[in-house]
Order: C-alpha cells, then sequence, then structure tokens
C-alpha cells in the first residue's frame, strides 16, 4: 500500500536508479489487459469513492509526475465499476478532457476541468459525505465546473451525446481499465500500457517517482 504520501512533501527528482524488479515493484500486464493506444502515457486508475485515490489527489502526485516528466501525457480514468455513478463519472471526464484539449490544458493541470471535476468529487464524497439521487443530481457538480465561463451552457445529454459520437473510441479506452483494476484496484498506475506500478511496493512519493521513471525507460 502506498504510505506516507502526505507526510513526504513534494515528490522530488531521483538523481540515482534502482533496478526493478518484474513481480516485485511493477508487473508486465498480460496482452488483454494492455490499455490501447497508451504509449508516452502514464494512467492512473481511481475511484471517487477510494481513501486512497484522493490521497493521491491531495499529495498532487499526478502534477508533479507530469512536471518531472513533461514528455509524457498523464491521464485519470475513473473505473466505470467503482461506485454508483462510476460510469457516469467516466463519461463527464471524457467530456471533460476533450474541453482540456480544445483549450490547450493538460488534464493535469489544476486550471484544468478535468482536475477540478476530480477534485470537487472527491470532495463531495469524502469531505462533505454528499449522496446523490440521481445522475442529473450527479452531474450538478461538474456541469457547474464545465459551464463557469460558458456563454452556452453545457447539460448532461450534451455529454451523452458527446460520448457516443467524437468521444466514443476514448470512453472505449477508459472502460478497458476494468481488467486493471478488478486485479490491482485503485489507486493503479500504468507506464505505457503494460507496466503496473505494485503499489504494494511503494512506500513513499519517492519510491513512486523512481518506480514510474524507471518504467518510462522500458521498452
Amino acid at each position: 500500500m502506498i504510505k506516507n504520501l502526505l507526510a513526504s512533501g513534494v515528490l522530488l527528482a531521483a538523481t540515482s536508479l534502482f533496478a526493478l524488479s518484474e513481480g516485485k515493484e511493477y508487473f508486465k500486464l498480460s496482452p488483454d489487459a494492455q490499455l490501447p493506444n497508451a504509449k508516452g502515457t502514464v494512467v492512473e486508475l481511481f475511484s471517487y469513492m477510494c481513501i486512497h485515490c484522493y490521497n493521491q489527489y491531495r499529495a498532487n502526485t499526478v502534477q508533479t509526475l507530469s512536471e518531472l516528466l513533461p514528455n509524457y501525457k498523464f491521464e485519470e480514468w475513473q473505473v466505470r465499476e467503482m461506485g454508483k455513478y462510476g460510469e457516469l463519472l467516466a463519461k463527464i471526464l471524457v467530456y471533460a478532457s476533450s474541453l482540456d484539449h480544445a483549450e490547450g490544458y493538460a488534464t493535469s493541470s489544476p486550471k484544468s476541468y478535468s482536475h477540478k471535476i476530480i477534485g470537487s468529487y472527491f470532495k463531495a464524497h469524502f469531505k462533505y459525505s454528499m449522496r446523490w439521487a440521481s445522475d442529473e443530481d450527479f452531474a450538478k457538480i461538474a456541469l457547474s465546473i464545465i459551464n463557469e465561463k460558458r456563454d452556452k451552457k453545457v447539460n448532461l445529454a450534451d455529454v451523452e451525446s458527446f460520448v457516443k459520437g467524437k468521444g466514443k473510441a476514448a470512453l472505449e479506452r477508459v472502460y478497458h481499465a476494468i481488467n486493471v483494476a478488478k486485479k490491482s484496484g485503485t489507486p493503479a498506475f500504468i507506464v505505457n500500457g503494460k507496466y503496473l506500478v505494485n503499489v504494494e511496493e511503494v512506500d513513499s512519493q519517492e519510491d513512486l517517482l523512481n518506480i514510474v521513471k524507471e518504467l518510462t525507460e522500458l521498452k
């Protein structure tokens, strides 16, 4: 289990590498579990109901990793099977990611729609103990963030239409996450679509950085 993420402070760049062992610090995913079209990416699988995922968010892990590995694309995928509204949040984040891309934001940026939406649902669930009565009720938080500075307001029907059209392929990639999450749980970190960090071997942010950084060097 990842430990001491908040106590260890900001993730610092490691100056020395340590040898990784497959089956210990990481696992190579079977072909059926590997993420499609994921070369050059680090993907975190999460659930808005996962306290360890919330701790990762609070520790700014993904943002810091993105600063230390600027040539990599960082993505955060809600596992649709986790949480009553997991599938809906997965769809919302695919839509939000498209807005981020159109407006020139990395999804890991604090300024991005994606980052704000993820953080808002974590806080709603864990800090404020909010619960929701319907899809429309759940979506209000995300839509308020998306529509904050938008003249033409977006509604839930727009999100559903997008993921059935232009966003269909992106959503199908996210749905692939269950093939990993059902084995690893959340949070899960996947490098280049095929190397899964063994979080049981991660005791600090520095450990996580070292492992992820070395996995980017594997072919």
